[in-house]
Order: structure tokens, then C-alpha cells, then sequence
């Protein structure tokens, strides 16, 4: 801390104090500035790894839609053919 001369006014001691709760001010506004860009770089890297893992599941979900799909047309023609093979048998 600066000595302070001996003839200063309250005039100046108040110059000082608000230049120092300006220089305060900038400090804790560059720190805050500082902390809040970290945490957005932070959030887009989850949020990315997030979507990445949605895509991949979309993905397996296709598979299983299409998986299923042909299970499900499999089973539809064998319904088919057991109904005619129930006609044929005289089997309501």
C-alpha cells in the first residue's frame, strides 16, 4: 500500500477509494468473466458428448425397428398360412 501524502483532502481520499473500487470492480468482473467462459467451454463438451450419445442411440434404435419390422412381417405370413391351412382343415 502507497503511503498517502500528508496534505490530502477528503476530496482526494474519496478519489482513492472509488478508484480503488473500480480497479476492484474490473479484477472481479475478468475473474467472473474468466470462470463463466470456462464453465460454458465445459456444458458445449458435455452437451456434445450428450447429442453424440442420442445419436447412438437413435441408431440402435433403427436397427431394432428393423429388426423387429422383419420379425413382424415373418410372423404376419405365417398367420396367413396358418388361415389357410385352417380353411383347408374345416378349423374356424
Amino acid at each position: 500500500m502507497k503511503p498517502l501524502p500528508k496534505n490530502m483532502t477528503l476530496d482526494d481520499l474519496a478519489a482513492l477509494t472509488q478508484q480503488g473500487f473500480v480497479e476492484l470492480e474490473e479484477k472481479l468482473t475478468e475473474k467472473i468473466d474468466s470462470k463463466i467462459d470456462g464453465l460454458r467451454t465445459e456444458m458445449d463438451i458435455r452437451f456434445k458428448a450428450v447429442d453424440k450419445r442420442f445419436d447412438q442411440m437413435d441408431e440402435r434404435f433403427d436397427k431394432l425397428e428393423f429388426r423387429v419390422g422383419g420379425y413382424d412381417r415373418r410372423l404376419e405370413r405365417l398367420e396367413d398360412k396358418m388361415m389357410v391351412v385352417n380353411v383347408k382343415l374345416g378349423i374356424n
